[in-house]
């Protein structure tokens, strides 16, 4: 009887054991996936902040075509294409 307790006790001890550590496994995903979390939620809020205030210096009109101009040098791209 003692001996069959023993081997229970054993089995149970592996057991056990192994529970713990799918747990630990689980556990460090969790931190990491939180660790991840905020470091993706950081790194975008900062990409945001500096394209914000980058874009924010010079008005896009002034450095770029003006209204109305990228429809025409499209169109008269096609057309070009078309007619050769």
């Amino acid at each position: 009887m003692e001996e069959r307790d023993r081997q229970r006790n054993y089995k149970l001890f592996l057991f056990g054991r192994t529970v713990a550590f799918f747990n630990g496994v689980g556990l460090a995903h969790v931190f990491a996936g939180v660790a991840l979390t905020w470091v993706e939620l950081l790194s975008a809020a900062s990409a945001g902040v500096g394209v914000f205030f980058g874009l924010n210096r010079d008005p896009i009109l002034e450095i770029g075509l003006a209204v109305g101009e990228a429809e025409g040098e499209a169109a008269g791209a096609g057309e070009a294409f078309f007619r050769a």
